[in-house]
C-alpha cells in the first residue's frame, strides 16, 4: 500500500510512478528494467552518415553562436573603455545593423583623431 507522502516504489521495478528516488536507487531501478525487460527492448541502430552529418553541423553551429556572443562580449568592454557613450545609444543591441554601421564609420581608438 502506498503511503501519503509519495516515498514509495511497487514491488514491479517497471512500476515507476508517484516516487522521489535518490540517483542510486534510479540507477538500480533502471539496471533491474533492463534485466528484466530485455526482450522488450530493441537494439539501437547505428548512427547514418545524415545523423552524422547533423550532429557536425549543430556543434559548429553552437560554436559559431558562443564565438558571436564573445566577439559581442568583447565589443561591449572595448566600447565601455573607449566609447561608453556609445553603449548608452545602442543599448544591448551591440549585433545590430545599426550599431555595426556606425561602429564601421568610427574611428578605432588608435588611429589618429580617434
Amino acid at each position: 500500500m502506498p503511503r501519503g507522502d509519495g516515498l514509495w516504489l511497487s514491488r514491479d521495478p517497471r512500476v515507476l510512478a508517484r516516487r522521489r528516488l535518490s540517483e542510486g536507487s534510479s540507477a538500480h531501478v533502471l539496471a533491474q528494467i533492463v534485466r528484466l525487460d530485455r526482450a522488450h527492448h530493441r537494439q539501437m541502430a547505428g548512427e547514418s552518415g545524415l545523423a552524422e552529418q547533423v550532429k557536425i553541423l549543430a556543434r559548429s553551429h553552437q560554436t559559431l553562436i558562443w564565438s558571436r556572443q564573445r566577439s559581442t562580449n568583447a565589443l561591449r568592454s572595448m566600447l565601455r573603455e573607449f566609447y561608453p557613450v556609445a553603449l548608452e545609444v545602442f543599448g544591448e543591441d551591440l549585433s545590430g545593423q545599426g550599431a555595426l554601421a556606425v561602429l564601421r564609420a568610427a574611428p578605432s581608438p588608435g588611429a589618429p583623431g580617434g
